[in-house]
């Protein structure tokens, strides 16, 4: 404006561009619009004409929630839309209609079946207060691997994609890798122990004699998910002679419900940051930062145990975000 200001002021046009150190076409073209539009900001320009009709995109958008899981190249293929357009036209029309390519959850499938048992026990365990969620023991398996196989981010520079320190080197089933079982507290006590790559009963029995010794008494009550070896007429058996309360009715198919999967993840992510080399190592790692997990993050966990059964509830039975 200090310009246009010097101008109304009856300057001339190369006075100004020499004390403004700018060119005389500058100075003119800026007194042109001033005059022209009154102001000297620069407007937004409509750009080039879209060719799908606000109906097309419409239809785009809703031929995508019908078929989510189509790509856009697939999409384009399918519709009915003039093929005048290019796949990058559609990808912009379903990204301004909020559809935006995401990687979807993976959840376990759920029957019908399954999903009446999850909202009914939910419903059931619903009047438990803090203190009778804090007596009950989670507990669960975790394989952990050498080399794993799940995504990892990495920052390079821009054609050093090969670069072998920037690969994420995968090896066939992981590489090496061990089971192990774990256990938590209410008080944030909690034990690992590590088990056969496979388990039977017999084997899952010699387990729980290392584990629940630590941790369970008469107080408590503890909970095993529906896997074979937890289910089978011994390690009933053997938790009815051990006179160990045990959580009977757990829904299937409810990993969310289980708040030591968070735990799994966590774990998972450090033991990967120190690059483990071997079994020892890999191993050791696990206990070192199983034993570094806060109380407070169990604490957490326990307490959210009550919105994870509202939120399914409010889910009619099917998977909730936890």
């Amino acid at each position: 404006m200090a310009i246009i200001m010097k101008l109304q002021q009856g300057e001339t046009q190369r006075a100004v561009s020499r004390q403004f150190k700018m060119s005389q076409p500058s100075v003119r073209d800026l007194w042109n619009k001033f005059q022209r539009t009154g102001n000297v900001e620069n407007v937004k320009k409509p750009g080039r004409p879209t060719k799908l009709t606000t109906r097309e995109k419409r239809m785009l958008c809703r031929d995508c929630l019908k078929e989510p899981f189509l790509s856009a190249k697939a999409l384009y293929v399918s519709s009915n839309i003039d093929k005048k357009v290019s796949v990058w036209t559609v990808r912009r029309a379903l990204r301004a209609g909020g559809l935006v390519s995401r990687i979807a959850a993976r959840k376990p499938f759920l029957s019908k079946s399954n999903i009446v048992k999850r909202k009914r026990w939910c419903k059931d365990y619903s009047a438990f207060n803090a203190m009778d969620w804090n007596n009950v023991i989670y507990s669960d398996e975790c394989r952990l691997q050498m080399i794993p196989t799940r995504r990892r981010l990495v920052r390079r520079r821009l054609g050093t994609r090969l670069q072998n320190n920037l690969v994420c080197h995968t090896m066939k089933y992981g590489g090496y890798s061990i089971m192990v079982w774990g256990a938590i507290k209410g008080d944030g006590s909690r034990v690992l122990v590590k088990c056969p790559t496979k388990l039977n009963s017999s084997e899952y029995q010699v387990v729980l004699d290392q584990g629940l010794k630590e941790l369970c008494d008469t107080s408590n009550t503890f909970m095993q998910d529906n896997a074979p070896c937890h289910k089978s007429a011994s390690t009933l058996a053997y938790l009815e002679r051990r006179k160990v309360c045990l959580l009977s009715d757990w829904p299937p198919q409810s990993p969310d419900l289980n708040i030591i999967e968070n735990l799994w993840a966590h774990l998972k992510k450090k033991v990967t940051e120190r690059n483990p080399r071997n079994a020892g190592e890999l191993w050791t790692f696990a206990k070192e930062e199983w034993d570094r997990i806060p109380n407070d993050a169990i604490h957490n966990l326990y307490n959210s145990i009550p919105k994870r059964l509202k939120a399914v509830i409010h889910n009619h039975g099917r998977h909730c975000k936890y």
